[in-house]
C-alpha cells in the first residue's frame, strides 16, 4: 500500500511537470530598434479570437545601461484584415522582476508601416490564412 502511494505521488508529479513545461513561454525575437531594445513574442500565447484577430503576448527587453526598467510585457490583439492593433494589458518590470507599473486596455490604433508592430503582424497574420491550425 505504501509503494502504491509513493508511485501515485511520483506519477502526479511527472504529469504536473509535463503540463507546466508544455505551457512554458516560447519567446521568439522579431525586431530590434535603433536603441538596441529587443522585441519578442510568445509563440505559445497566440490565440485567434476571430478569423482576422490574433491575440498575443509580447515583450521588449531594455538595452539601455543604468535604467531600472528591465522589460515591458504587453498582451495585445492585432486585427489582420484592418491592419490595426490594441493593447489589452501591459506591465513594466523593474530589473529585479517586480512590477513597476501596469496599464489598462487601449483603443484600436493603426499599425504604422515598418514599425515593430508591423513586423509582428507580418509574422502572425500569415497564420490566419490557414485559420489558426498551424502555429
Amino acid at each position: 500500500m505504501k509503494k502504491l502511494a509513493i508511485f501515485s505521488v511520483i506519477f502526479i508529479c511527472i504529469v504536473w511537470v509535463s503540463q507546466v513545461s508544455s505551457q512554458a513561454e516560447e519567446w521568439q525575437h522579431f525586431f530590434t530598434n535603433s536603441s538596441g531594445d529587443r522585441f519578442y513574442y510568445d509563440r505559445q500565447s497566440i490565440t485567434y479570437p476571430s478569423d482576422s484577430v490574433v491575440k498575443i503576448q509580447s515583450k521588449v527587453s531594455n538595452a539601455r545601461e543604468g535604467t531600472k526598467q528591465r522589460e515591458l510585457r504587453m498582451l495585445m490583439e492585432i486585427d489582420c484584415s484592418k491592419q490595426m492593433y490594441r493593447k489589452l494589458e501591459s506591465q513594466i518590470l523593474n530589473s529585479d522582476g517586480t512590477i513597476r507599473a501596469s496599464s489598462q486596455p487601449s483603443g484600436w490604433s493603426d499599425i504604422i508601416p515598418q514599425s515593430n508592430i508591423a513586423t509582428l503582424a507580418d509574422k502572425v497574420c500569415k497564420k490566419t490564412i490557414g485559420r489558426h491550425h498551424d502555429r
